[in-house]
């Protein structure tokens, strides 16, 4: 069985039930990280239902926030999940411009957050990620 990621009635992501209901969930949990709320809606047919704007904005949170973290439990478990996220965000027409900023080297992006010349480096390695979960969110 699968799922169904719409975005504006269209199939963006369908991932196996499993995969599907972990990252809705995650994204829910991440909501706390982020200050914002995550966007998604669970339809119960087999179908989550995407608000694009919102999940944009969230997914942007979740990013500044984990550029920003100094903290290793920020640090990791919002950087396990946010090359999925920001994956998923791509194939549904979204990007996060200080992401791709952060990562080109962009000092004065960098300057945005506190962890400066070491968010470079996190960027990097979520884009490096990010391209390799492409084919993942392929539907």
């Amino acid at each position: 069985m699968s799922q169904y990621f719409m975005v504006g009635g269209v199939s963006v992501w369908n991932p196996a039930t499993t995969p599907a209901q972990l990252f809705y969930r995650t994204a829910g949990a991440m909501t706390v990280v982020a200050g914002r709320p995550h966007g998604i809606v669970d339809l119960e047919y087999d179908e989550y239902d995407v608000d694009l704007p919102v999940y944009q904005d969230f997914v942007a949170a979740l990013t500044r926030r984990y550029l920003d973290a100094t903290h290793s439990v920020i640090v990791d478990l919002a950087g396990g999940f946010l090359p999925m996220a920001v994956a998923f965000l791509r194939a549904a027409g979204g990007d996060v411009p200080l992401l791709v900023e952060t990562a080109a080297g962009d000092l004065e992006a960098a300057r945005k957050v506190p962890a400066g010349e070491y968010a470079i480096e996190k960027a990097t390695a979520v884009l490096a990620r990010v391209e390799e979960l492409k084919w993942s969110i392929t539907d």
